[in-house]
């Protein structure tokens, strides 16, 4: 039997989308005469809210301005994850699997946020290193629709999935299985297009984890050698 030797590593790129927070804002600047306590009036003067009102606009009496405009907030949304997963040297026909986080805080503006993931190279995901027309084999694109595409058995390929083990956003048992053992764990296979993963309406605030655990299964006829590739994990807040 030939000696065998195969390397696998994922490098992971992530990204941010969020918008601004467009707030109505008033403010009333009351001149002070007098003693300090002393209420300032002024005649035909009224301040009213409709929906007709003006977006931006000032009205003045004598003793009062009312100023009425749009401000602009820029939450601060973040999200870490690390950057390299090595799978190490595996053999083939035989699962390895490894697990890695990713952390998402959110300032508490918006209605949760969600994951979605890609990988860099339209036909693989992992290609060896000295030579790229040697690709290392993916399961079928991961596909969120209805109750998702993943599988119990996803054979001798490159797949991925969420954890239940470690996740505080949102475990989605319909696409990743009811739990986390073998027989009812999920894998879906690295989609070349942007894909939604994880979907959390409620985490709008503090820090929230989503663990993610990568399975790699060599084919017996898999050449030899050292793999990598990239992917790229994308968080986006829900508006």
């Amino acid at each position: 039997m030939p000696y065998f030797s195969l390397k696998l590593a994922i490098i992971i790129f992530c990204t941010l989308f969020f918008t601004q927070v467009v707030l109505a804002a008033s403010e009333i600047d009351r001149q002070t005469y007098g003693t300090v306590y002393h209420d300032v009036t002024s005649t035909q003067f009224q301040i009213k809210g409709g929906v007709g009102d003006p977006a931006v606009g000032r009205s003045t009496s004598s003793n009062y301005i009312y100023d009425h405009g749009l401000v602009m907030e820029f939450p601060v949304m973040t999200i870490t994850i690390d950057p390299t997963v090595n799978f190490g040297e595996i053999l083939p026909d035989i699962p390895t699997f490894v697990s890695s986080s990713v952390y998402v805080t959110m300032p508490g503006s918006f209605s949760g946020y969600n994951l979605s993931v890609k990988r860099e190279d339209p036909t693989s995901t992992l290609d060896m290193i000295t030579n790229q027309v040697n690709d290392f084999p993916d399961y079928t694109s991961w596909n969120p629709s209805g109750s998702g595409n993943a599988t119990t058995t996803p054979g001798n390929n490159l797949s991925f999935r969420v954890k239940q083990t470690g996740t505080t956003s949102n475990f989605n048992s319909a696409w990743w299985g009811s739990d986390d053992t073998i027989l009812n764990a999920k894998y879906g296979g690295f989609p070349a297009i942007n894909s939604q993963f994880m979907q959390c309406l409620t985490c709008n605030w503090g820090t929230t984890v989503t663990v993610i655990d990568y399975r790699a299964s060599a084919p017996l006829d898999q050449k030899s050698g050292s793999y990598d590739g990239v992917i790229t994990i994308t968080a986006l807040a829900n508006i």
